[in-house]
């Protein structure tokens, strides 16, 4: 269907041909349209005109106002802030400031100014560059750069800087910071001259005289550092630091009381001030007022949680309390984040010290001495150190370092004398005492430690007046006083020990060292009660003290009170459960009331810690042997005797006879026969075994018997060694019947005797013996057995009717001076061993007994014979003892030191060695080896003649309360 045009017109589907020729209406809707687009676009254009308009005029205004900002003012308003105490405040308005002015040299002069009010100084020094950079120029300005470089901790350039200023001699403030770059980089007396110099140049400076106040301190000058502190506190409105310097300078003049006043003063006009707290927390730790100093130090710790000197003071005040692991706790929680902190290092060292913790504490203090090596404090702890573990070499190093003016330094003069007793330089310690002593006359230490060294010379008399001079210095000083008590007993004067003894522990009443010895001193002197009651009072204060307790214990157990020993040994083990004389006791009194499980199982004990020890051996043989054991009883005898044979062979030998091995029992005995034995028992083993030419076997005189004679001998020999001993009996009456001169069927019946532990019976048939053969051998059998009966007379009378027709019998002459050294009758001894010699020059034992009686009567000629019988013998220990001792005393300690512990290594059970090893050790400071040797010889038990001697050296060098 053809649409019409009206419609094609209508839906504009043929306008744009090109013959197409639009009506007027058309034409005029066309017009229209155009108008409107017209409008339009002329109404878009005036409204962008009028939006830039607008936008130029908004852009116009912002820069009009910016340039009319008053920036000046705004950095005005910042120094306001830091005026008022907020410089992070200002610090905050300045950098807001410069980052829309970065070219503001004023602002960033006083940005420089606030960051080292707030001790910025890497931040403050690039400041003050920039602003001098910009054109900036202040009288202050190198001054403040130069503070700048100080909290940068930058002193070398400080230096730098200042060379070439010509007006640093006068001018105060250049003079104070070149100061305290020297101080910074450690040169203390550079520091003190300039500072110095700057208070004669502004006596009203009241930093250089903060300043040289501190350093006076650390160089120990209290009247300069005083002076500082008052010149400081006397000014019109002095500042809180004025008076922590002068808090400071009083805890230095130990003078906590006014202490106290200054630091609350500085509190009282800066009530946050940290310095003061911390002051004042020590000032009442000074006054022994633990708990208000804690809760000032509370105070620091809840505004500053790791603040490092109030978590130290804290560490202190616990210490102080006594509690030695809360005081380690706290310091080592310093040290966790502050590994130098050199106060924390010195305080936990000490703890460490007094818990007897050497190692830990030597480790802190090499770690504080690398620190500051120039630290005396620090030096001469560790040298104490080093002294206690034996390092005497280095320790005498580093005092003789310290030591510029020893005679000023009164520890310091100590310390260096306990080195050089401990090297074995007696002489040079008692001149280090001597030369301090004019300068501490009335010093009660000095003057103890002076006695202490003329006692280790041997000059016991001048010790003593030394000693008695400290006392009268200083009635209530109490370590002379146990030194003196030590003395006295040690030498035999128990009377005058007790009284010396008596006095300290009035003084003193909870000396447990002073109780003990005077309950020692008091027993030796007879006085069983007042021992058992100053026993008792030392274990009222110190109910773990060993050494009392197991003196009290002896003394119930020889009162027969034996419950009240047994719970004494039982407190003994409780406390230290390796004592072994305490666990020995509770067996034998577990024997004695038949508990013989508890006895096995404490015997048991001690020989799972020391397996061959000689005590605890025997009473485990005797509980086998009552229990009818005897292959367990030798079984232990020989695992002992293995491990040290000496002790253990006679025993042995013994066990071996009873099974029926002689020839094992011989054998044992002749491995030590360098030994004397002193059981009549041995004599049966030495019958029982065949003899030889080596190993006689007593039964016969020095030429073997031939035909009958000899077949009636062979027949007692067997019948002895089957135990047939009344078949034995009746053939040494046949030999003295058919034999009458000749002396063998009185040695048949003298091991007759022996065999059935009848001694006396066979000292009865020997004697018959004597006239018909007076060989040595039966000589010595004859005197040997007198003297296990304890009748040394009877010995001494056949020796010397043998000697009458015998001068020349060198084994009488020995066995004689034997006796006498015994007896302690030196001069008989001398002469004897003096005859000896002159029949057998090259003796070494009897030239260490005679060098031993020269040196007892104080004859010069004792070394120089010692010495050769060392050089004949030098592996024999009581002649390695001898020499040793003797170079001890006359004052070759180290050489001698060496020689009785080759004697020690030999005989490491010998009593006389182990003391006199222990009397060098103490001579040469070495006393923690000395206090070994000395309680191994205490817990052993034996008996020797210088017992009494070496518990008084114990106890003299066990420090007090320990």
């Amino acid at each position: 269907m053809t649409r019409s045009k009206r419609t094609r017109r209508h839906g504009h589907e043929f306008t744009h041909l090109p013959e197409y020729v639009p009506r007027r209406r058309e034409r005029r809707r066309i017009r229209r349209r155009q108008r409107r687009a017209e409008i339009w676009a002329r109404y878009r254009a005036y409204v962008v005109g009028i939006g830039a308009s607008i936008v130029l005029l908004g852009v116009a205004a912002a820069l009009w106002l910016h340039q009319r900002v008053d920036w000046d003012a705004q950095v005005a308003a910042a120094v306001a802030l830091r005026a008022e105490g907020a410089p992070e405040r200002a610090a905050a308005a300045l950098k807001t400031l410069l980052i829309e002015r970065p070219d503001h040299a004023e602002g960033r002069w006083e940005l420089g100014l606030t960051l080292v009010s707030l001790e910025d100084g890497a931040s403050a020094f690039k400041e003050l560059e920039r602003a001098e950079s910009l054109g900036f120029r202040h009288p202050q300005l190198f001054s403040s750069k130069l503070v700048a470089l100080l909290l940068d901790g930058k002193f070398t350039q400080v230096l730098r800087q200042l060379v070439f200023v010509s007006e640093l001699e006068f001018d105060p403030v250049l003079t104070e910071m070149q100061a305290r770059a020297q101080l910074g980089l450690g040169r203390i007396d550079a520091a003190r001259e300039a500072l110095l110099r700057v208070v004669e140049l502004a006596p009203e400076r009241e930093s250089a005289r903060l300043w040289l106040g501190r350093v006076a301190l650390r160089q120990n000058d209290l009247t300069l550092a005083t002076a500082q502190a008052n010149a400081l506190v006397d000014a019109q409105s002095p500042s809180p630091a004025a008076w922590v310097l002068k808090g400071e300078t009083d805890l230095t003049n130990e003078q906590p009381e006014r202490a106290e006043i200054a630091f609350r003063a500085a509190l009282g006009a800066s009530g946050t001030h940290v310095g003061a707290k911390l002051g004042l927390a020590r000032s009442l730790s000074m006054q022994n007022r633990p708990e208000p100093a804690e809760r000032v130090l509370a105070e620091v710790l809840a505004a500053a949680q790791d603040h490092p000197v109030a978590t130290f003071l804290a560490a202190n005040a616990h210490s102080m309390r006594g509690d030695a692991r809360g005081g380690i706790a706290l310091g080592q929680d310093v040290l966790s984040r502050y590994p130098l902190h050199h106060p924390s290092l010195l305080l936990v060292a000490a703890l460490h010290v007094q818990e007897n913790e050497l190692p830990q504490a030597e480790l802190l203090l090499r770690r504080a001495v690398k620190g500051q090596p120039g630290d005396p404090r620090a030096q001469k702890l560790l040298a104490s150190i080093e002294l206690a573990t034996g390092q005497t070499e280095p320790a005498t190093k580093r005092l003789e370092a310290l030591a510029v003016h020893p005679a000023k330094d009164l520890a310091l003069a100590t310390l260096l004398a306990a080195a050089y007793l401990q090297s074995g330089r007696a002489e040079a310690a008692a001149a280090v005492l001597r030369n301090a002593l004019p300068g501490h006359p009335n010093s009660p230490e000095l003057l103890t430690e002076l006695g202490l060294v003329e006692l280790e010379q041997g000059n016991d008399k001048i010790g003593e007046q030394t000693l008695l001079r400290a006392i009268a210095l200083s009635p209530h000083y109490t370590r002379p006083y146990l030194i003196l008590g030590a003395v006295r007993l040690e030498t035999g004067r128990a009377a005058d020990a007790a009284e010396t003894l008596r006095t300290l522990v009035e003084i003193d009443e909870d000396n447990v060292a002073g109780w003990y010895l005077l309950g020692v001193a008091e027993l030796v002197a007879g006085r069983e009660t007042a021992s058992r009651s100053s026993l008792e009072r030392a274990l009222v204060f110190a109910p773990d003290y060993i050494p009392a307790l197991w003196r009290y214990a002896r003394l119930l157990h020889s009162a027969g009170e034996d419950a009240a020993a047994q719970d004494r040994y039982a407190a003994i083990v409780r406390f230290d459960p390796g004592h072994t004389p305490a666990r020995l006791e509770l067996a034998r009194l577990a024997l004695e009331r038949s508990d013989k499980t508890a006895a096995q199982a404490q015997l048991r004990s001690v020989l799972g810690d020391e397996p061959d020890h000689e005590g605890a051996v025997r009473e485990l043989v005797r509980l086998y042997l009552n229990e009818n054991r005897p292959s367990q009883a030798l079984q232990i005898v020989r695992s002992a005797w293995q491990k040290s044979p000496a002790p253990f062979s006679d025993a042995l030998a013994d066990l071996l006879v009873a099974s029926g091995d002689y020839p094992a029992a011989a054998d044992v005995l002749r491995g030590a026969s360098h030994t004397e034995s002193h059981h009549a028992r041995q004599q049966i083993v030495e019958a029982l075994t065949d003899g030889t030419s080596n190993h006689d076997t007593g039964l016969a005189s020095d030429r073997r018997p031939a035909g009958a004679q000899s077949r009636l001998m062979s027949k007692a020999v067997r019948a002895i060694r089957n135990n047939q001993l009344v078949e034995a009996e009746v053939l040494g009456h046949d030999l003295s019947r058919r034999y009458p001169k000749s002396a063998n069927g009185e040695l048949v019946r003298a091991d007759v005797y022996v065999a059935r532990s009848n001694l006396a019976g066979a000292m009865a048939a020997l004697e018959n013996a004597l006239p018909k053969t007076s060989t040595p051998r039966v000589v010595k059998r004859l005197v040997q057995g007198w003297q296990a009966l304890n009748a040394t007379r009877r010995a001494e009378a056949v020796l010397k009717a043998r000697l009458k027709s015998a001068p020349h019998d060198v084994v009488a002459h020995g066995l004689l001076g034997q006796i006498a050294l015994r007896a302690a009758r030196f001069e008989d001894a001398s002469r004897h061993y003096e005859a000896l010699l002159r029949y057998q020059r090259d003796h070494p034992q009897a030239l260490n007994n005679l060098a031993w009686a020269y040196y007892r009567r104080g004859d010069a000629r004792a070394l120089r014979l010692a010495e050769d019988a060392f050089q004949l013998a030098p592996d024999a220990p009581a002649v390695a003892d001898t020499y040793g001792w003797l170079l001890v005393e006359v004052g070759q300690i180290r050489e001698g030191a060496r020689i009785l512990e080759a004697a020690l290594a030999a005989a490491p059970k010998d009593p006389f060695v182990r003391y006199h090893l222990a009397v060098a050790y103490s001579r040469t400071e070495q006393h923690q080896r000395a206090r070994m040797l000395l309680r191994a010889l205490d817990d052993d038990g034996s008996t020797f003649p210088e017992r009494e001697a070496a518990e008084a050296l114990l106890t003299r060098l066990i420090p007090a309360g320990g």
